[in-house]
This record gives structure tokens, C-alpha cells and sequence, in this order.
């Protein structure tokens, strides 16, 4: 995954309406705003090669699903991006993101 020119990592928001799927969400606030994955599903890589584990058996069945859509969409929901930085890494969210974090947590989604 490339960063945006400079290395510095911004918020997004949620999604296009054709990318989401076709069912209408009930989530607001932190469950529409994303962020770039790279920077956790690299942080998730060193503790895998750290611990020498399988991804598979070191996340779990269902972090492993979260990690595959991370990698897939290229960007993280906010409580995801929690889950595995509670479950799995230990740390805030900011230490990953810096105010890329804080802004897309305070942010209001854009409307649908």
C-alpha cells in the first residue's frame, strides 16, 4: 500500500456508495470512517514474525477474516482498527496513526 505524498497518513471517510455493500448500515460515526491498513496490518506482520506463528493461528478466525478484508480494501474502520489494537498489539490507536487517528474518530461521516 503507498501513502499519500510526504509518508503522512489522513483520514477517510466512509466508503463510495458503489463500493459498500448494498445493504443499508446501521452504523454511525466510528463504523463509517476509515483509514488507511497499511500501517496496521504492518504492525500486525512484525508481531507475527515476532512470535513465530502462523497469521492464521495468531489472529484468530475472526481477526484473520478482519486482517483479509483490511488487506483487500486497503482501508480499516475505526472499530476494527480498535479490536486489533486492543486484542492483538496492546497499544492506542494514535501510536499507529497520530492525528489521522483523532481526526477520523471526532470527524462526523460524510452523508450517504
Amino acid at each position: 500500500m503507498t501513502e499519500p505524498e510526504g509518508g503522512e497518513v489522513r483520514a477517510g471517510k466512509a466508503l463510495p456508495k458503489q463500493q459498500r455493500d448494498r445493504r443499508p448500515s446501521p452504523a454511525t460515526g466510528p463504523d463509517q470512517n476509515y483509514l488507511p491498513s497499511g500501517p496496521l496490518l504492518d504492525a500486525v506482520r512484525r508481531q507475527v514474525r515476532l512470535r513465530h506463528q502462523s497469521l492464521r493461528d495468531f489472529l484468530g478466525p475472526e481477526l484473520f477474516i478482519a486482517y483479509c478484508h483490511a488487506h483487500a480494501r486497503g482501508t480499516v474502520n475505526l472499530v476494527t482498527l480498535e479490536r486489533f489494537c486492543d486484542e492483538i498489539l496492546g497499544w492506542h490507536p494514535r501510536m499507529l496513526y497520530g492525528d489521522a487517528y483523532d481526526q477520523a474518530a471526532f470527524d462526523p461521516p460524510d452523508p450517504v
